[in-house]
């Protein structure tokens, strides 16, 4: 009796063969038990994506973890370095910048994998020329001073080039291998 209990002890619990009433032991018999995360990650191979793409990616991540951290610490900085009153209430700035702050995450993300991970690159390309059209709309309206403009030059303007190589390299990279995007 205390061999057959020795053994059972040192098996691992997916090759259990005790039951319970609910069954818990049966679906860990028949689950797939996945690897760690490290080895689930799938990266572009090195040698086939630049290195100008982490480069950049990595800087776009890193400036929006810091912007959106000044946002989110100093509020009021931005406004009162061009003459203008905060919004009220000072919060919906400060959640943008929490949206900034994310986005940087994801452009590190992207980094590791830029031509898999397009649609991050994507939806920041879409989100840094959206905001300069919004800026003019709002300017042309007299509701933000255009001073407040030159924001868009560090924060947008400097990574549309960039990012636009980079989906373009997607784009021809899924039309010209049988690569799976999504699978």
């Amino acid at each position: 009796m205390t061999k057959l209990l020795w053994n059972r002890r040192r098996q691992p619990p997916a090759y259990s063969k005790r039951r319970s009433a609910h069954g818990f032991h049966d679906r860990l018999q028949t689950t797939n038990l996945k690897p760690p995360l490290r080895q689930n990650m799938r990266f572009d191979p090195p040698d086939s994506v630049p290195s100008w793409m982490f480069r950049v990616l990595w800087s776009a991540g890193l400036y929006n973890i810091a912007f959106g951290a000044w946002v989110v610490v100093f509020p009021r900085s931005l406004f009162a370095s061009v003459g203008m009153a905060p919004p009220s209430p000072i919060i919906i700035w400060q959640c943008l910048g929490m949206i900034v702050g994310v986005y940087g995450i994801g452009y590190i993300c992207a980094a590791y994998g830029p031509l898999r991970h397009w649609p991050i690159v994507l939806v920041g390309l879409l989100g840094k020329i959206l905001g300069p059209i919004g800026f003019v709309y709002a300017a042309l309206r007299g509701e933000l001073p255009w001073r407040f403009g030159l924001l868009n030059i560090t924060n947008d303007l400097i990574w549309w080039l960039p990012f636009t190589l980079i989906l373009a390299q997607a784009w021809y990279r899924s039309h010209t291998t049988s690569h799976r995007w999504f699978g």
